[in-house]
């Protein structure tokens, strides 16, 4: 009898084989997922866990400190550039070029025009 496939699961003897409990074969390399966690890992301060979800709900968890913004247009740039490169392929909500024209032009978060363009 012929051996059981299913879709999105490969063969056993393909370059990607199926996640034997949590080690996972990939290109001929073994990876064993619970080695990536930690021995204190603590469960209920896992973002999943229901503690944290009733935090999250009451307000109680600790307020996140404000990111600082790009010290220089360089840096603009480059974190511009970066988010083209990763995130708008898959969720494209700015357009390119319009973008990249308003940073080259050198229109920042620290001009007085800034508040009023629409990015």
């Amino acid at each position: 009898m012929a051996e059981q496939t299913y879709p999105a699961v490969p063969v056993a003897d393909s370059a990607l084989s199926v996640i034997k409990g949590t080690s996972l074969s990939l290109f001929g390399m073994d990876i064993d997922l619970a080695d990536f966690v930690s021995a204190d890992w603590d469960e209920t301060c896992a973002p999943g866990s229901y503690q944290q979800c009733l935090a999250h709900a009451m307000n109680r968890l600790p307020k996140p400190e404000k990111p600082s913004l790009p010290a220089s247009h360089v840096e603009c740039e480059t974190f511009a550039l970066w988010y083209f490169r990763s995130v708008n392929p898959f969720l494209p909500a700015i357009h390119k070029a319009d973008f990249m024209a308003t940073v080259g032009d050198g229109l920042r978060f620290d001009g007085p025009a800034f508040l009023r363009c629409p990015l």
